[in-house]
C-alpha cells in the first residue's frame, strides 16, 4: 500500500507560537509620527484585516533600536478593526526613536511598517551675562569683568571674555577662559599693542549654546603718554583719558569715566571716578585738574579734594586764557569769558572740545535721552545705570570752592541757553534737572559722547 504525505505549509510576516492554522496575521499599517517634542509624540496606526481571527490587542511599540516588539515599549488600543492613535511618553530628548504598529490574534501579532523619528532637543535659555567694565588698562594689557547672573537653566559649561579689534567678538576671535558658573568674575587679556581701539564681550555657554554680555569698547593707551591715576585727574593735556566705551540702551557710545578719572566708578562716591571739573567752554589748560583723596567729607573737616591751581577774578577775552587758574566770577551771568561765546564746545571739531578724538561734549537732548532710557530719578538710580555717574560735586563759580562730593553730580552739555548761560544735567537727591541753564563759571564734570 502506498501513503502519500502532504505537509501544508503557512506563510506570515511574523513567526507565532499558534497551532490555530485556520486563522492569518492580521494586517496593520503604521501612522506617521507627529506631534514630536521633546518627552512625547503621537503615532498610531490602522489593523485593516483581521486574519480571519478576533483582534485582542492592539496598539504600537518602540525602542531606541530597529524593529521593536511588543517586548519592548507599548501602548495598548481598545477596538479591532480600524485606525486608532496612541501617545508615545516618557521619551528623552534629542533622541531618534523606532515605531511599529502591530496588531495580536490568535495567530501571533503582525507589525505594520517601521518608522524613525526623533525629539526635539530639549529647551534651554540661554544664560544671562554682562560685560562689568576695563579696568586696570595698559599699553598690552586690561582686566575686564563679568557677571553671569542666570545658568538659564543648565550648567554652564564655560565662561569669559571674547575680545577682538573688530566689533561684537565671539568664540572664533580670541577668548580667555575663566573659571566657574554663576556670578563675577574677571578676564585679564594679555598681548595688546599699545593705541590701540579692542572691542570685549563677557560670555557664558550651556548646553543650549552661548550668550554674550554687552559690548565694552577701549583704546589702550600710547606707549609714551600716560593716563590719569589713582585720585589725581590732571587735564592740561600730559595725562589723556583713557578710552573706554559703553553702548547704551539708546544705541549711542558714551565714554565709560568722567574725563580725567582714571577709571570707571565701582560705587557713588569713588574719588577715582571723579574725574575733572571744568568750566564750561574751556579746553585742557589745567584749569580743571583736581587731585581727589576721599569720596566725601570725613567728620574732622577733612575734604575730598583740593584744586591743582588757583584762582582769579579776572575774566579772559579770548578763548583761550593762556593760563591754568580757575576763573571765578560773582556777577551774571556768571561767565568766565568776556563778551560771551556761545560757539565754544560744538561738536566733535568745535572749539576747546577737551574730550578724545571722536568724542565729544554731549548735547542736553542726549543727556535727557539717557536719563529717560535708565528712568534716572536720583544718585542712586544714576550710579546703577550703565553710565555709573558718580558724585563728583562741583567746583563754585564764585568762590572756586571744591564741594558736595558723595551728595550730587552736575555734567555740562554742549547746548547753550539764555543771557550767556549753558544747559547742565544735575543730578541730587530726590531730583534730576536738565532744563536749567547755569552760568558757565561753575565747574561741573564731562563725560564725552563718541560723535
Amino acid at each position: 500500500m502506498l501513503f502519500v504525505s502532504i505537509i501544508f505549509y503557512s506563510c506570515s510576516s511574523e513567526s507565532t507560537d499558534s497551532d490555530d492554522t485556520s486563522v492569518d496575521l492580521p494586517t496593520v499599517t503604521t501612522m506617521v509620527v507627529s506631534a514630536i517634542n521633546q518627552t512625547t509624540a503621537t503615532s498610531g496606526g490602522e489593523v485593516l484585516t483581521d486574519g480571519g481571527g478576533t483582534i485582542t490587542a492592539r496598539g504600537v511599540c518602540w525602542s531606541t533600536t530597529p524593529n521593536p516588539t511588543t517586548a519592548d515599549n507599548k501602548t495598548t488600543q481598545d477596538g479591532t478593526l480600524g485606525v486608532f492613535s496612541s501617545s508615545l511618553t516618557e521619551l528623552t530628548a534629542n533622541t531618534a526613536y523606532y515605531v511599529r504598529a502591530y496588531a495580536v490574534n490568535s495567530a501571533g501579532t503582525a507589525y505594520g511598517q517601521e518608522i524613525t523619528f526623533t525629539t526635539t532637543m530639549e529647551e534651554i535659555d540661554l544664560p544671562e551675562v554682562s560685560t562689568t567694565g576695563v579696568t586696570e588698562l595698559t599699553q598690552t594689557s586690561a582686566s575686564v569683568g563679568g557677571n553671569v547672573t542666570s545658568e538659564g537653566g543648565a550648567t554652564i559649561t564655560e565662561r569669559g571674555i571674547a575680545w577682538a579689534t573688530t566689533q561684537n567678538p565671539t568664540l572664533t576671535d580670541n577668548v580667555v577662559v575663566v573659571a566657574g558658573t554663576t556670578g563675577s568674575f574677571t578676564g585679564n587679556i594679555t598681548g595688546l599693542t599699545a593705541n590701540t581701539s579692542y572691542y570685549v564681550r563677557a560670555y557664558a555657554t550651556n548646553n543650549g549654546g552661548t550668550a554674550y554680555g554687552e559690548q565694552i569698547n577701549f583704546t589702550t593707551p600710547d606707549e609714551t603718554i600716560p593716563g590719569p591715576t589713582g585720585g589725581s585727574a590732571v587735564c592740561d593735556g600730559t595725562q589723556p583719558t583713557q578710552v573706554v566705551t559703553i553702548t547704551s540702551s539708546t544705541g549711542k557710545i558714551w565714554m565709560d569715566r568722567n574725563l580725567g578719572a582714571s577709571r570707571a566708578a565701582t560705587s557713588s562716591k569713588d574719588f577715582e571716578a571723579y574725574g575733572c571739573l571744568y568750566q564750561w567752554g574751556r579746553g585742557n589748560d589745567g584749569h580743571a585738574s583736581i587731585t581727589w583723596t576721599m569720596g566725601e567729607p570725613d567728620g574732622w573737616g577733612g575734604q575730598p579734594g583740593t584744586a591743582v591751581n588757583g584762582t582769579t577774578a579776572t575774566r579772559s577775552n579770548s578763548d583761550n586764557p593762556g593760563h591754568a587758574l580757575f576763573i571765578r566770577n560773582e556777577n551774571m551771568p556768571y561767565d568766565w569769558r568776556t563778551p560771551k561765546n556761545d560757539n565754544l564746545w560744538q561738536g566733535v571739531d568745535g572749539i576747546n572740545n577737551p574730550c578724545p578724538t571722536g568724542y565729544r561734549v554731549p548735547t542736553r537732548a542726549e543727556f535727557q535721552a539717557e536719563i529717560s532710557a535708565y528712568s534716572i530719578t536720583g544718585p542712586t538710580a544714576a550710579y546703577n545705570s550703565a553710565h555709573k555717574f558718580p558724585l563728583a560735586g562741583d567746583r563754585a563759580f564764585d568762590s572756586g570752592a571744591v564741594r558736595d562730593q558723595g551728595k550730587e553730580a552736575w555734567f555740562w552739555t554742549s547746548t547753550t541757553g539764555n543771557t550767556g548761560r549753558s544747559y547742565n544735567v544735575s543730578i541730587i537727591p530726590g531730583a534730576v534737572y536738565t532744563n536749567v541753564d547755569n552760568g558757565r563759571a561753575g565747574g561741573y564734570s564731562v563725560r564725552c559722547i563718541k560723535d
